[in-house]
C-alpha cells in the first residue's frame, strides 16, 4: 500500500485511485490462489490436455536444441 502511495496517490493514502487499485491487487491475488488448487494431474487428464502438454515440452526441447546450443555440443565432440 504504501508503493501505490508514493508512486500513484503523490503521498496521499486516502487516494481513491490508490484504494482501487489496492481493491484490483487484492481481488486478483485472491482469485488466482482460489485457482492454484488444480492437481498436476489435470495435464493427462484429457486428450486435449495431453496434447497441449506435449507441444508444450516439445518447444522447450526444439527451443533449447536450436541456434547457439547444437553449434556448442557439435564444438565439443572430440
Amino acid at each position: 500500500m504504501a508503493i501505490l502511495v508514493e508512486y500513484h496517490g503523490e503521498g496521499d493514502p486516502d487516494d481513491a485511485f490508490v484504494k482501487a487499485e489496492y481493491a484490483e491487487i487484492h481481488a486478483t491475488l485472491e482469485l488466482e490462489l482460489e485457482h492454484s488448487k488444480s492437481k498436476w494431474i489435470e495435464l493427462f487428464k484429457t486428450k486435449g490436455n495431453r496434447r497441449r502438454t506435449l507441444i508444450a515440452v516439445c518447444i522447450g526441447i526444439f527451443t533449447q536444441m536450436s541456434g547457439n546450443t547444437i553449434i556448442s555440443y557439435g564444438t565439443s565432440i572430440p
